[in-house]
């Protein structure tokens, strides 16, 4: 799209070209060639001035002759710039090519991440689940560990217990004879 864009560009500068031409023509008006002192200035000037405000100063004193001439150089600078640009996007074309083919390229090369990625996790998928395999058979061996220590507490915990209810008359006869004794 860029590509005919500019080309329309490069027509539309070269019939404004030709119009200035053909002024200069029909008017009998003289072209600046080449070995003229004044063919040396402007093309001087056009090389360093591309603005319109670097031209404004000069529409009211010169002449028709010198306006056309001027504009027909700054009309053959631009085309060689566009003509080098040109170049620059067809050979930018040639080695990387089209929008499509980069849009290819680009998705292309997105899925191969993707797929170099999806390797790197299914090779490390085997490691992580005897990681998990270890980490669990760990676990339940301390859930072993804590339930024979849970029933050895409850076993001590029952005949502290049974012990004491069994000595309960007798703690009550020993309080009862530190009570009297106190008295």
């Amino acid at each position: 799209m860029q590509l005919k864009l500019l080309n329309v560009a490069r027509a539309s500068l070269k019939e404004l070209r030709e119009d200035f031409e053909d002024y200069i023509k029909s008017r009998h008006l003289q072209f600046f060639v080449s070995g003229e002192p004044r063919y040396a200035d402007m093309l001087n000037y056009c090389r360093y001035h591309n603005r319109l405000s670097d031209y404004e100063p000069f529409f009211a004193q010169w002449t028709d002759e010198q306006m056309c001439n001027y504009a027909i150089t700054l009309c053959h600078f631009i085309d060689r710039m566009m003509m080098s640009f040109l170049k620059k996007l067809e050979q930018e074309f040639i080695t990387e090519g089209g929008i499509k083919e980069r849009m290819h390229r680009a998705r292309t090369g997105y899925r191969q991440q993707q797929d170099e990625r999806l390797k790197q996790l299914e090779a490390e998928l085997p490691r992580l689940k005897q990681s998990l395999a270890e980490a669990q058979a760990e676990t339940t061996k301390w859930k072993a560990e804590a339930t024979k220590w849970k029933a050895a507490f409850e076993d001590l915990k029952q005949r502290a217990l049974k012990m004491y209810y069994g000595k309960e008359e007798e703690i009550k006869r020993l309080k009862e004879q530190l009570g009297e004794e106190k008295l």
